[in-house]
């Protein structure tokens, strides 16, 4: 009996002994770890398939690797909700207020491109602050990243965001140099040095490499253009001939791709533009013994336009397709018979070409288009034709602000005087000068 109760209070013993010791365990190891959260929004850039392809990757290794993604939908939703534009949900600030609402641990972008034959994509990782903290650029002639380069990736990317409360919020900037890799096959590749070569960019602050690239890529025609200006005419035709000096006028051109809204293959690449010009202070001399000053002039264009970028060549041409609708009229108002009034409507289809003389500041343009259907009205009649041409140099300056100078011709034929049947040749110049606003 003694034996037995000597054992039962020893089991207690043990027993009291036993859950003491794992409550002690308990407090003592800290709660589970919370796993890394990622914004991953859509990769941006030329390389469609390549963006695609990489991102998709990167999502998958960063989940067998323990880390959530928040998906492009979340985090666009998030920016939106918080009144923040889908183009500046990337920047510092806005990462920073996202992190905080999303509880975000940093996010990924990504940027493509193409660059001498090569597939460029270019990596950056913020911090829940929107401080760079890793910058990485991988190279591919493939339009698919082997599984190595992704995966190696990713685990600096987890590995960052593990140091990344190590790491001195001065320091972490300054130290996400960016590092070239070729991507030749399954395995990382580095360069002989990622800081000593001149041609390896660096982030400094808010001028990141993607700026930078940026610039480099700007096409000779921006995805908007509105300008305004002045513009100096000269008219020379019909029987008896009506011809004039110099006269002013005020002109507005615009257009614009939907590039500015969608970045879609194809569709991206397809605009909308329209011109108007509107002279005064015009006097008529010669045959018609017309001095006249009260007198409407009026040209104006509305056009579908089609683009075809080369950004990457050296001088970045750009051909423009352009098919539209427009009308050059000058009305004389006076009571001479041998003043004449003349008016053309017009379908018209254009050629235009782009060339950057300087990038990105200086470009060149020349036109021809083509007058099909030509009617006229007032004092002219009948069917005819006609042409056009134009030339021009474009200057932008501070990145938005475009200035213009130009020339352009309108000749028109085929076409009758109604009251003496003698055939038209109608011929309008004009030299314009034009300040306005671009954007790429």
């Amino acid at each position: 009996m003694r034996r037995l109760k000597r054992r039962d209070s020893t089991t207690r013993y043990f027993g009291w002994t036993t859950g003491f010791g794992l409550l002690a365990i308990l407090i003592a190891v800290p709660g589970t770890v919370q796993a890394q959260t990622v914004a991953v929004p859509m990769f941006s850039g030329k390389t469609k398939k390549m963006q695609a392809s990489a991102q998709a990757k990167i999502i998958e290794t960063l989940e067998k690797k323990g880390v959530k993604p928040v998906l492009q939908k979340q985090y666009l939703e998030a920016a939106r909700k918080n009144g923040i534009q889908p183009k500046k949900m990337l920047m510092p600030w806005a990462v920073r207020k996202l992190s905080q609402q999303m509880n975000l641990h940093g996010v990924v972008t990504g940027n493509g491109s193409q660059e001498k034959g090569m597939l460029v994509l270019r990596i950056q990782l913020m911090d829940p602050d929107g401080k760079v903290i890793l910058n990485k650029t991988l190279r591919t002639k493939k339009p698919v990243l082997a599984d190595g380069p992704i995966a190696g990736l990713a685990t600096l990317i987890v590995k960052k965001l593990g140091s990344r409360s190590t790491i001195p919020p001065s320091s972490a900037q300054k130290g996400s140099k960016t590092e070239i890799i070729d991507v030749a096959g399954p395995l990382l590749r580095p360069r002989k040095s990622s800081t000593s070569t001149s041609n390896v960019p660096k982030s400094t602050g808010k001028k990141t490499e993607w700026k930078k690239q940026k610039k480099d890529v700007i096409g000779s025609v921006p995805d908007v253009l509105i300008s305004a200006g002045l513009s100096m005419n000269v008219r020379r035709g019909l029987h008896p001939k009506h011809s004039s000096g110099m006269y002013p006028g005020l002109r507005l051109d615009t257009r614009f791709f939907l590039g500015s809204f969608r970045d879609i293959p194809v569709i991206k690449d397809i605009g909308m533009g329209g011109m108007y010009n509107v002279t005064f202070g015009l006097d008529y001399s010669g045959e018609a013994e017309q001095n006249d000053s009260n007198t409407d002039q009026h040209q104006w264009q509305g056009e579908l336009i089609y683009r075809l970028a080369f950004n990457q060549v050296r001088m970045a041409p750009a051909i423009l397709f352009r098919l539209g609708y427009g009308s050059t009229s000058c009305l004389i108002r006076s009571d001479n018979p041998r003043a004449l009034s003349a008016g053309y409507n017009y379908p018209y289809g254009a050629l235009d070409i782009h060339l950057m003389l300087h990038r990105p500041k200086l470009r060149l343009l020349v036109s021809a288009g083509y007058l099909f259907l030509v009617s006229g009205f007032a004092d002219i009649s009948g069917p005819g034709t006609g042409f056009t041409v134009k030339a021009g140099l474009e200057l932008a300056l501070a990145g938005s602000i475009h200035i213009g100078l130009g020339y352009d011709l309108f000749q028109f034929v085929g076409m009758k005087i109604e009251e003496t049947g003698v055939e038209v040749s109608d011929v309008y110049q004009g030299f314009f000068i034009r300040i306005g606003w671009n954007y790429h």
